[in-house]
């Protein structure tokens, strides 16, 4: 059985030592999603003069902002470890 199938997710590169993420384009999606409706939210809320919403935007568009830090953050690492790895095994 793959590790696809254990966990239903891919890697996005190659490797044994790689760990493993959701597809690059899907997160990227999702982090500008929360953003745009946090945005939005935020409009609305203040268009109504609805302070709930506009925090519940704000929030939003915060969990984007976070996530895709710690997506890049990650992504760094990633490069780090393929970086050791190389090093410790001559590759």
């Amino acid at each position: 059985m793959s590790s696809e199938a254990c966990t239903g997710h891919r890697p996005t590169r190659g490797g044994p030592h790689q760990s493993w993420r959701w597809d690059g384009v899907g997160e990227t999606i999702r982090f500008a999603f929360h953003r745009h409706r946090g945005k939005l939210q935020q409009a609305v809320g203040d268009l109504t003069d609805n302070d709930d919403l506009k925090n519940k935007g704000k929030a939003d568009e915060k969990t984007g902002d976070a996530k895709e830090l710690v997506d890049k953050a990650g992504e760094k690492i990633d490069g780090l470890i393929d970086s050791a790895h190389k090093a410790l095994t001559n590759d």
